[in-house]
């Protein structure tokens, strides 16, 4: 049996604020790109949340804040709003069969934001994530097509918009902590 994994959408929702974020990337575990941001054009800011070791000194246009879950300076509230105040949520991965990047992406998905992920062997649902529809997938390791998605992405904002509306009603239709915990208890159910 599958377990599906949710997010708190009452939470995790759209608020009003300012996108002054090109790209914004979040996350420490290891299955994280971190080193394709560097290939990104300079005219693209770029803002990382993670305890990862990332040299980005030689890259004005990568700004680079020290956290993780559970040992970060910055709380669910000002995560929130770092979401919301992105255009972009970007979780590059290299190509590996584990599931990676879930909480970030469904997180991103239900403050109706645009995430780009990268397609890998493991990615964390093959029939409701749709391409260009309410996510955006990119190859991984593919630098020219994170470049030309991001570009395009930030050129269009109606698209954006777009894809955040139908990523948040993805979540909000699959997606919930009522959707974990309808899933858990059938699973507990099999052992009584």
């Amino acid at each position: 049996k599958l377990f599906k994994f949710g997010v708190d959408h009452l939470f995790w929702k759209p608020i009003s604020t300012e996108e002054t974020i090109d790209v914004f990337c979040v996350g420490s575990d290891i299955n994280r790109d971190y080193e394709i941001l560097k290939k990104i054009s300079p005219r693209i800011n770029i803002k990382l949340l993670t305890s990862k070791k990332v040299n980005v000194n030689n890259h004005k246009n990568i700004e680079l804040i020290d956290g993780s879950f559970g040992n970060s300076s910055i709380s669910d509230h000002q995560l929130r709003i770092l979401y919301n105040s992105s255009k972009i949520i970007l979780i590059p991965l290299k190509d590996v069969f584990q599931p990676s990047g879930q909480s970030v992406a469904l997180q991103a998905m239900s403050c109706g934001k645009t995430v780009i992920i990268s397609l890998t062997k493991g990615v964390f649902d093959k029939v409701h994530l749709k391409d260009n529809h309410n996510i955006v997938f990119v190859q991984p390791n593919s630098s020219d097509s994170l470049n030309s998605k991001i570009e395009c992405l930030l050129k269009n904002k109606l698209n954006r918009k777009n894809i955040g509306r139908l990523a948040r009603r993805t979540v909000i239709k699959n997606f919930t902590i009522n959707h974990m915990s309808d899933c858990l208890n059938s699973v507990l159910k099999k052992f009584y």
